[in-house]
């Protein structure tokens, strides 16, 4: 099975303008981050995704929702997954980065956060959550199949529909959104509202690790993912029906158009 996935990260907080460690502390979205929310919101107004999950943090929460509120499937359920949220920071929530960032490089060994999460940690459960959702997904497009057959329906998988309220999947790299490509293939689209440090260590991952291009160079990585940026891959599942890494193609990184 092929997916487009596109992380979402949530908008501005208080504590992202101080910068202050936030990690799993619940900090609401500020007046820019809900004018942030808005933006990409009216940018993805004719995007048609066929599954939404998100951390269940107030900040990834609320900036996603305003996305599906006004997209063409405003009754599109949110899933909320706890092993979306941001790395755990313990001791360090509410510090500055600063503080944060001189206990790490003055550190002898190993740094481990005090009641918090490690980076690998942190990662793990991200894609933990990535295989569990393969699996989820592959289920209901077998479903959506099924079901379209015993009917004499198309597939949503299989054709596009201007159907809103079936939550019809998009074109992958046709729509205003996702820009250039003009390929005529058909695939489920899913989007994924999360926090900043776990889609950086994720992209990171990707390229470092499994060797996937970054279109816009792999120094853009490390160079911040901003508040409710867009970074978008083509997915295929394994014979396993979790995450195949080898088998992905990242299409761009924290994608900003709606601030212009």
């Amino acid at each position: 099975m092929r997916f487009m996935l596109t992380f979402l990260r949530h908008g501005e907080t208080d504590w992202n303008a101080q910068m202050k460690c936030q990690g799993q502390s619940d900090v609401p979205l500020n007046t820019e981050g809900e004018e942030q929310a808005k933006a990409v919101a009216a940018y993805l107004a004719t995007e048609k995704f066929d599954y939404v999950f998100s951390s269940d943090l107030s900040r990834s929460l609320e900036t996603v929702k305003k996305v599906v509120e006004l997209g063409p499937n405003p009754k599109l359920e949110i899933v909320q997954d706890k092993r979306l949220r941001e790395r755990s920071f313990g001791v360090y929530e509410g510090m500055s980065f600063d503080v944060y960032q001189h206990a790490l490089q003055n550190c002898v060994g190993q740094f481990v956060v005090e009641g918090g999460e490690t980076p690998e940690q942190a990662l793990q459960r991200l894609i933990d959550f990535l295989n569990d959702m393969c699996r989820n997904v592959k289920m209901q497009e077998a479903n959506k199949t099924n079901s379209a057959k015993s009917t004499g329906g198309a597939s949503s998988s299989a054709e596009p529909t201007s159907d809103a309220a079936g939550g019809a999947s998009s074109k992958v790299f046709v729509s205003e959104f996702t820009g250039e490509d003009k390929a005529a293939r058909i695939l489920p689209h899913i989007l994924l509202s999360t926090h900043g440090f776990m889609i950086r260590s994720f992209l990171k991952y990707l390229h470092c690790v499994i060797n996937v291009e970054i279109p816009e160079g792999d120094w853009l990585i490390d160079d911040g993912c901003p508040n409710t940026s867009l970074s978008t891959l083509v997915v295929e599942t394994d014979k396993d029906d979790k995450f195949d890494f080898e088998r992905l193609i990242c299409y761009f990184i924290y994608k900003v158009d709606h601030f212009s």
